[in-house]
């Protein structure tokens, strides 16, 4: 039973009721600072000239190389490109839009589930359960993900694709579409929304399958021509990426049973939510271990499908919704094997959703078979529970090494917190725990590129020229396509007074990474040094095409220009005052 006519006046109450729910639940998160990857996916991206910016894949030079083509957002980048025009490098505002976000991610939930189950005590139970569980501290915290926007616009291609089921309407398809376009250039996770628009059809909708495959074919269309668009133009590597799936093989059995255990984690902090944190990883279990865990989940596979087999319900419906969200894991792992096996709780930002319906029916069938006091009652503890759990993860999201600590207590082996924990501890020029973490964050695998690459700039920044040498070449070893390890080998040879070899590992940077500033300062610094200063003008020139407000250039030629130009002096002169650097 779909709802027709909305009530405007009751809308209004829980909007009201989400937004001051939501900040007063999330307010803790507004003094935290950025971390992980907002500094290169907010502050480098906005470094970059826009129009490039936009056309780039993501670059995620933390720890992948073939990744960092990997990763095709567009829509994500201009949001946060115009995110950065008004708020700057000022944390707290971009952490003020992501609660206002997130309050209005759960009334599309009310609204969605209203629309689903014609239950305004359901739809309700179901939106304030998911909008107090903690496990949602991570999308809300975590700026650059954007779980939350992609999120908005899956509801709102949802909640128009019902509109069109119940009134055929074309602008309701086209809106649903258009929802579904945008949140694949967000997330590539999103190619999924269609197999929940199959369930709808088939649970609530009763359609046989020839007429959900008419209904849907235009979604399928834009799935494959995305999927066609990735493989062809901006997977530039994708063999590479074929081929690191191929040297990874597991034992299909031990593939399985491991990706079992990775669920377990996810579905265990959904019932209780402690010690939740960014990503949960873990090696290959042992054999015996994924025997044990592919029991398990036969045991619960054949209980799902005696529960589908006798009776389509509400249930079934949330269970299966639940269940397809993990369909994204079973390809990561095999796609990325090189970072092993690792899950993300926001990866479930919409899948999450038949969770909380299963809970928020629970809910009401108590109501019904006992009092509805009584469910209330239950329903309110939950509620306080909950709050001061979520309450209690903000703190911890304070900056990058106060959350890895708390990471990396929890996950002691987690590759991922130790190398992060390590770059923090560079930044503060506390070395000696900064060795410390690299050391822990060794796996043997390709991810340990990085870990050699923090290694030797820590050699490099103790005056250890030979052993910083020494690591930066493990580094490309392990990944020739690193165009910051080059940069800083060049240097290496820099200081060494050896300038040839530092102009070669500073071009072959460039061309790694055509929108690096720092080989191009070097490059610079080599041509001043031999008295080229109209070839080091051309080096600066260049970085400002890429980042308009660099500041290392735009001194440079302010100081060349005051000899030759006045007028174009002055210019540049105007626009370093109007950075939104904080320079004095």
């Amino acid at each position: 039973m779909f709802i027709t006519e909305n009530n405007r006046s009751r809308h209004l109450i829980v909007v009201m009721i989400l937004l001051v729910f939501c900040f007063m639940l999330y307010g803790g998160s507004l003094q935290n600072g950025f971390m992980i990857d907002d500094y290169s996916m907010i502050l480098d991206l906005a470094s970059m000239d826009h129009a490039q910016a936009l056309l780039t894949p993501t670059r995620i030079n933390d720890f992948l190389g073939f990744d960092s083509e990997f990763a095709f957002r567009p829509v994500s980048k201009m949001i946060l490109l115009g995110f950065f025009h008004f708020f700057g490098d000022n944390p707290f505002y971009y952490h003020l839009v992501n609660v206002f976000l997130f309050s209005i991610y759960c009334f599309l939930v009310y609204i969605l589930l209203r629309r689903l189950t014609g239950s305004s005590s359901l739809s309700l139970y179901g939106c304030l359960l998911f909008c107090v569980h903690p496990i949602n501290t991570i999308p809300v915290n975590y700026l650059s993900g954007h779980s939350i926007i992609f999120g908005i616009l899956g509801i709102l291609s949802l909640i128009s694709f019902l509109r069109y089921i119940e009134t055929q309407s074309k602008t309701a398809l086209g809106l649903s579409m258009f929802g579904y376009a945008l949140s694949l250039l967000i997330h590539e996770s999103m190619l999924i929304l269609p197999v929940y628009m199959v369930l709808i059809l088939i649970f609530i909708k009763k359609y046989r399958w020839r007429a959900i495959l008419r209904v849907l074919f235009p979604y399928f269309l834009i799935g494959l021509m995305y999927v066609t668009f990735r493989l062809t133009c901006t997977l530039l590597r994708h063999n590479q990426v074929l081929y690191q799936m191929s040297s990874h093989v597991l034992n299909p059995l031990t593939y399985l049973g491991t990706l079992t255990e990775l669920v377990l984690w996810y579905v265990g902090k959904l019932f209780v939510p402690d010690n939740i944190v960014f990503i949960w990883a873990i090696d290959s279990i042992p054999f015996a271990a994924a025997i044990k865990n592919i029991f398990i989940l036969g045991v619960l596979l054949i209980c799902f499908v005696l529960l589908i087999g006798r009776r389509r319900n509400l249930n079934s419906f949330a269970l299966t919704w639940f269940l397809i969200g993990f369909i994204p894991l079973t390809v990561s792992c095999l796609i990325c094997p090189v970072m092993g096996f690792f899950i993300a709780p926001h990866w479930f930002f919409l899948s999450s959703l038949g969770f909380f319906i299963l809970g928020a029916n629970a809910l009401v069938w108590i109501g019904r078979v006992t009092n509805r006091k009584i469910a209330g009652v239950i329903f309110l503890g939950m509620m306080a529970v909950l709050f001061l759990k979520t309450q209690g993860y903000h703190p911890i999201w304070k900056d990058q090494k106060t959350y890895c600590r708390y990471w990396v207590d929890l996950s002691p082996k987690n590759p991922f917190p130790n190398l992060w924990l390590s770059a923090a501890y560079i930044e503060e020029g506390d070395y000696e725990n900064a060795r410390h973490f690299c050391a822990r964050a060794m796996t043997g695998e390709f991810m340990d590129w990085s870990v050699y690459s923090n290694l030797g700039f820590i050699a490099l920044q103790t005056e250890n020229l030979s052993l910083a040498k020494s690591y930066f070449a493990k580094s490309l070893e392990i990944n020739p396509r690193a165009a910051l390890v080059y940069n800083n080998l060049g240097t290496v040879h820099l200081r060494e007074n050896d300038l040839q070899k530092a102009e070669e590992y500073f071009e072959k940077s460039s061309q790694m990474d055509p929108y690096l500033l720092e080989p191009r300062w070097n490059l610079a610094d080599i041509a001043k040094r031999s008295g080229h200063r109209d070839k080091a003008m051309r080096f600066y020139e260049e970085n400002l095409r890429i980042d308009p407000w660099d500041q290392a250039s735009l001194y440079f030629l302010i100081e060349y220009d005051l000899e030759n130009d006045l007028a174009k002096a002055e210019q540049l002169g105007r626009r370093l005052l109007r950075s939104r650097r904080n320079i004095k």
